[in-house]
């Protein structure tokens, strides 16, 4: 094997240890058999019982009980021999086997990912109160002067919700630590960054560190460690991604290294910046991909009408695996011109006081809703679905197209058929020259998006209402075809003792409102 490594990093056990079990340092652990005595004080045993206690007794007790087979006893009833056992595996670790599908389904797997994510934000506050009740922040014991260090990229996220897909060029974005650099050619990394709230408190998510090597790439690559540096400082107690040791082979794409997350606590600025640092990248030449299973797409191009309602997508394994769950990650490619429901859109919107702030909300010219691109073959499964929900609408558009590419892969390979390519037609007539629109009211300058979508949308559904959710206004009668007594117009046109006004600005003069009226009398179509 030719293997070419940037930097190989020493005495890691050594350097990781203190911050991988989120534990005090040497000073305040005189031996396991009384490790939390001299601390106990500070210890977030309370806060170990009040959040992850009750999660692992409900999915991972069956394994990680005194005498089980499960490395760890942090799934015991006794709440002190459990909380010693989750300080030694660390909330990273412990985490990262909570969402990962195929170490121990359907225990395990993504459907955790919400919970855990919320439970890592309690975390994250409980050890920053251990480090105050301690007199301080504990240094990491970690020769960072040794890591392999990126460029920084900046981060904009400062609504709830927003997330950036970040893209480092490893052959041209890596730092020189002094250590003689390889040639990585065609190597893109990435993050997904997210901003998220939780007790008042904003904190940054970052999530899918992944790893394209491109068909003309000339070499595999190999990640042994990662961390993040937000404005230049490491996130504390993090070890989420410290041991991650994945090879990706030259010519794949979408290479999801880890399903783990890290969680850093954030005031977020415009300014605020991150970098990534590398325990260790190495250039190889991996062995051919041995036979085996292969996933593919049941077909390589559809046809459907938008009318059709929903449509079901099958991917399928090549043959049965026993053994263990097979993770399949499916992305979207940018040659889509189908929008998503939930494509996080961002938008800027006028308050009820004047001002404006960005949201993050759902299209209301959407395309196609699924809840989810991923799929998992559980042992022996070779079949599985992935349900697309069609938009109802009358909209005057060209034909849409869905393409969809399987990515990552853990436990198979992808096959022949990795890219499948929907075309979502449109039989429905333009518009006349002065009709109004759904789609004009709905754009900005337009009556329902300057007036009504800052409090009306899926972010923040006032009275329970979306405007983007057109079916359900439908459904509620908020919206009834042809009829100016639909409530959507009365509580724009009237001011009622028990009801305010919509907007709560106060009644919209008479020729803005006269857009609505015509649109409602001309069948209040989703055109």
């Amino acid at each position: 094997m030719n293997k070419k490594s940037v930097f190989v990093l020493t005495m890691l056990t050594m350097g990781i240890l203190p911050i991988l079990f989120n534990n005090c340092s040497a000073q305040h652990d005189p031996g396991v058999g009384d490790m939390f005595s001299s601390v106990s004080a500070c210890e977030p045993i309370d806060d170990f019982a009040r959040t992850f206690h009750p999660f692992l007794r409900n999915n991972c007790a069956s394994c990680h009980f005194p005498g089980g087979s499960g490395k760890g006893v942090f799934a015991a009833n006794d709440i002190q021999m459990a909380f010693e056992a989750f300080s030694l595996v660390g909330y990273s670790m412990v985490s990262d086997y909570a969402v990962n599908p195929a170490h121990q389904p359907p225990h395990t797997g993504r459907h955790h990912t919400e919970t855990i994510n919320v439970l890592k934000l309690e975390w994250a506050q409980a050890l920053e109160r251990r480090e105050i009740c301690m007199g301080g922040a504990q240094e990491e014991a970690v020769d960072v002067t040794q890591w392999i260090q990126t460029r920084s990229q900046g981060l904009n996220l400062l609504e709830d919700g927003a997330s950036q897909v970040l893209t480092w060029n490893l052959a041209t974005d890596l730092l020189d630590n002094g250590e003689q650099m390889p040639e990585i050619d065609r190597a893109l990394f990435q993050v997904t960054v997210t901003l998220t709230e939780m007790g008042g408190r904003k904190y940054y998510l970052l999530s899918r560190p992944t790893l394209d090597l491109r068909n003309n790439s000339t070499h595999d690559l190999r990640v042994n460690g990662l961390k993040f540096r937000i404005n230049g400082n490491y996130i504390q107690n993090d070890t989420t991604f410290t041991f991650m040791n994945r090879a990706v082979r030259r010519g794949s794409i979408d290479n999801n290294l880890s399903s783990g997350s890290s969680i850093a606590p954030s005031d977020p600025r415009a300014r605020d910046v991150i970098a990534l640092s590398f325990g260790e990248l190495t250039v190889e030449d991996l062995p051919p991909a041995p036979p085996g299973p292969r996933v593919n797409f049941r077909l390589a191009d559809q046809e459907v009408q938008h009318t059709d309602g929903s449509l079901d997508i099958w991917v399928d394994l090549s043959e049965p695996v026993p053994s263990h769950a097979v993770v399949v990650g499916i992305r979207v490619e940018e040659e889509s011109t189908a929008v998503p429901l939930r494509s996080g859109r961002s938008v800027q919107l006028r308050d009820e006081t004047g001002g404006t702030r960005n949201l993050v909300i759902n299209s209301f010219n959407w395309d196609y809703d699924v809840d989810s691109l991923g799929v998992v073959f559980l042992p022996n499964e070779t079949s599985k679905r992935i349900t697309l929900n069609l938009a109802e609408h009358q909209r005057f558009q060209t034909p849409r197209l869905l393409s969809l590419r399987i990515g990552s892969v853990e436990g198979a390979q992808a096959g022949e058929t990795n890219r499948h390519r929907l075309n979502i037609n449109n039989d429905n007539p333009a518009p006349a020259m002065d009709e109004i629109t759904f789609t004009m009211l709905m754009r900005p300058g337009g009556v329902f998006y300057e007036t009504c979508l800052t409090c009306h949308n899926s972010a923040d559904k006032r009275g329970g209402l979306d405007l983007a959710n057109f079916r359900e206004m439908i459904d509620r009668q908020v919206l009834i075809p042809g009829d100016i007594n639909s409530l959507m117009y009365i509580r724009m046109s009237t001011q009622s003792g028990t009801q305010p006004p919509m907007p709560l600005t106060g009644i919209l003069p008479a020729h803005t409102r006269g857009f609505v009226e015509e649109w409602i009398l001309s069948g209040a179509k989703n055109n």
